[in-house]
Parts: structure tokens; C-alpha cells; sequence
């Protein structure tokens, strides 16, 4: 079953795939700021790149890292300080957005300040349960913008 959802993902990658409301414009707005933007993802990389160019045509990010073999998947941090490494960012310099308690592990395991969305692939109760800290829980896109 999950070698025909990657086919038919492969296909067409973005039929179910839509940024969630606002955060096209949250990445606007934080590119015009010069912050440096990132995606780690565990589905393949030519996914990853098909997914963002097609979503976010306009937003130029600097690391794209999937799954391809250059990196460990996540929860691993490798891809992590790789980001740290190539903007020339120090670790303590960055802020690790997910939505998930892989998320959450890889940001800890990379040492990084995070923030973990409550709207994504995951329940709020889930990502407690998880061990994520409720005070670094994001509820609302606009949260985020907040701390930059």
C-alpha cells in the first residue's frame, strides 16, 4: 500500500499538498526581512523541491534537504547544523519550525531553539504526550512572525 501512495504521490504531488493558510505570506514576509529559510523533510528530495517550487514559487530557500542519502532522515540533526553550516548561522541563531514529534526530536537532538504547530500533522494531546513543552506549542500562524 505504501509503494502505490508514493506512485500515485509521485504523480501528482500536490493534489493534496496546500501550504496551510497563511504561511505563504508568513514566508514573504520573513524574506523580506533576510531571514534565511529552510526545509527538512523526510519524503524524497525531488519531491521536496517539485512540492516547494510548485507552492512556493517565490519564496527563495536557501536549504532543501529530503530524503536522498546526503542527509539522515529526521529525527537526525544532521541536516540541521548542514543549514547552520551553510548560511553560516550559529545553532543558537535558529529557530526549528515542525508539526510533528519527529520534529520535536530532531530539534532536540540538534540543540535548536523550536516552536511546534498544533494545526499540523499532529494533536495538540499528541505532541504533549510526545514530551513537547506546551509553552513552545503554536497555535496560530501569527505566532511565529512574533519571534523573529
Amino acid at each position: 500500500a505504501k509503494k502505490r501512495l508514493d506512485v500515485a504521490y509521485r504523480q501528482v504531488p500536490v493534489r493534496y499538498t496546500k501550504p496551510y493558510p497563511g504561511v505563504h505570506d508568513l514566508l514573504r514576509r520573513l524574506q523580506s526581512k533576510g531571514i534565511a529559510l529552510g526545509v527538512y523533510s523526510n519524503k524524497g528530495q525531488d519531491l521536496v523541491e517539485t512540492v516547494l517550487s510548485i507552492c512556493f514559487p517565490d519564496i527563495d530557500f536557501c536549504f532543501e534537504a529530503g530524503w536522498h542519502g546526503k542527509y539522515e532522515p529526521k529525527p537526525s540533526a544532521q541536516a540541521v547544523h548542514a543549514f547552520c553550516e551553510k548560511t553560516g548561522l550559529a545553532m543558537a541563531d535558529i529557530l526549528y519550525v515542525g508539526d510533528s514529534d519527529v520534529d520535536f526530536k530532531t530539534a532536540r537532538n540538534a540543540n535548536a531553539d523550536y516552536r511546534i504547530l498544533t494545526w499540523g500533522s499532529r494533536s495538540k494531546e499528541m505532541l504533549l504526550a510526545s514530551g513537547v513543552d506546551e509553552n513552545l506549542l503554536i497555535a496560530k500562524i501569527e505566532e511565529i512572525e512574533g519571534l523573529f
